[in-house]
């Protein structure tokens, strides 16, 4: 990808051996007295290089040499070898100088500043400021809808100028309104990420088992209904795939490895042999420990002893977050494998609560850079709280590739190896949309973000009454 940084102008020196990062002047945090320094800027950057901070990042601290303050506003890095992408690992929030132990929520610096927050809805106002562009909006309310359908009656008749994430079964929809379709830059992946806690699904047999025991591809459709696919389409390993032929977005991606295709009979001899074992290292333990003084005999036995009569099959807890996507996914989820004889309940929770008793979650993510962001799934302070050690090594190994061919070839071992071992139950990845009023100006196109060029944006000019989309 190609970055650039809202705080001022980044250059390379000395074979990129060097990095100078100088902060534009206007810089001013939302809610504190003093403008954005370049002390502050550094003391961030030094945070990502400290394994004890949860802002740390291996890359970066296996990279930089020195970071030092240079006046007026300027930070400047050293590296003892130049990473492959260092723009890449740049994409932090800064934080003030005195709130990174431990990190508290920054201030921002953006453009816009929360002025209300409710349940239902979030209202911005521009930063007097920073406000570049006399048409550009003073006021942004974002609003949640619980149904697509209001969403979409309210984007008609005009309440909202802008729909974001348009579910993949609403775009026809959405196109026979005469309303204006953009697509991401990235897609989403759908994955289930497991419990750490629970034995049960420590066992790769069982992961393997569950996907198998999925039609992946018929979930897919199922979302998008009559729709295209558009770039949609099943996974075997959570890495953005192409959407097309000479799509960069997938250069992390094997094309050469197959997902696991829907074979239930195989999928309920994994999960039951899964079971089974599972039990009899419980009969082992406890046979180890009820006798001490002859341990490896007793151990062999219960190794040698098989159950009268096949465990039951296992009860799963299916965390999803409080989306039409996610509820309608999980719903068919469940079926498939309620339909081998398991029991699973479903359970709503925002991705940002803490959640104990469960045994599946159901995340999308967005992976803009995977050289960068397979850290944030798989490493020390990553998603996946407990990566099997393999795992680790090849991501590791791919902390020290030094040119892009070394790093391709590291990403398509990475991707081996999740696909191996299942560490994530990788489900799919689904493009997404925005959709938007056709008077609506300075949006662009290949969106990375929806709010990418807010301070370019045009609200409509016309005046419009107020009308409730649900009247009659």
């Amino acid at each position: 990808g190609a970055y650039f940084s809202p705080l001022g102008k980044i250059e390379f020196a000395e074979l990129g051996a060097k990095m100078r990062i100088e902060l534009r002047e206007g810089l001013a945090w939302n809610g504190l007295p003093r403008p954005v320094q370049a002390v502050d800027v550094a003391a961030t950057l030094t945070a990502m290089a400290d394994g004890r901070h949860p802002f740390y990042h291996p890359a970066w601290a296996r990279s930089v040499k020195l970071i030092r303050v240079l006046p007026p506003q300027v930070v400047e890095v050293q590296f003892t070898q130049p990473p492959v992408h260092p723009q890449a690992l740049l994409r932090r929030v800064i934080h003030p100088w005195d709130q990174l132990n431990p990190p508290a929520v920054p201030p921002g610096n953006g453009p816009y500043r929360v002025a209300q927050r409710h349940p239902d809805r979030i209202h911005y106002l521009a930063s007097t400021h920073l406000v570049r562009n006399a048409h550009q909006p003073q006021e942004i309310v974002e609003v949640r809808y619980e149904r697509w359908q209001d969403a979409l009656a309210a984007l008609e008749y005009g309440e909202v100028d802008i729909w974001d994430r348009v579910p993949p079964w609403a775009r026809g929809a959405v196109k026979s309104k005469n309303l204006l379709l953009r697509r991401y830059a990235w897609p989403t992946i759908h994955c289930l990420i497991l419990n750490p806690e629970k034995p049960l699904l420590r066992q790769r047999t069982l992961r393997r088992g569950l996907l198998y025991a999925l039609d992946r591809q018929a979930i897919l459709e199922y979302l998008h209904q009559e729709n295209p696919l558009d770039g949609s389409r099943v996974l075997s390993a959570p890495l953005p795939a192409p959407r097309q032929t000479g799509d960069l977005i997938g250069y992390a991606y094997d094309d050469s490895i197959a997902p696991r295709g829907f074979k239930p009979q195989l999928g309920l001899v994994l999960i039951a042999l899964a079971q089974q074992t599972l039990e009899l290292q419980k009969k082992k333990t406890s046979a180890a420990d009820n006798a001490k003084q002859d341990e490896k005999e007793a151990s062999d036995s219960a190794q040698q002893e098989s159950p009268a009569e096949p465990p039951p099959l296992p009860s799963l807890v299916l965390v999803h977050p409080p989306s039409e996507v996610a509820r309608m996914a999980c719903k068919r989820i469940k079926e498939y494998w309620e339909r081998l004889g398991l029991k699973i309940t479903l359970r709503e929770a925002d991705p940002q609560e803490d959640v104990d008793d469960y045994d599946l979650r159901y995340v999308e993510l967005v992976i803009q850079e995977p050289l960068v962001d397979i850290y944030s799934l798989f490493g020390p302070h990553g998603l996946v709280a407990d990566t099997p050690a393999h795992v680790r090594l090849a991501i590791r190994r791919l902390g020290l590739a030094r040119d892009w061919r070394s790093v391709g070839q590291q990403l398509r071992r990475v991707h081996q190896v999740l696909h191996q071992d299942v560490t994530v139950l990788p489900l799919w990845q689904l493009s997404e949309f925005v959709a938007l009023r056709p008077e609506v100006q300075g949006v662009g196109q290949n969106l990375v973000s929806l709010y990418q060029h807010v301070e370019s944006w045009e609200a409509p000019q016309e005046f419009r009454v107020p009308r409730t989309a649900l009247a009659p």
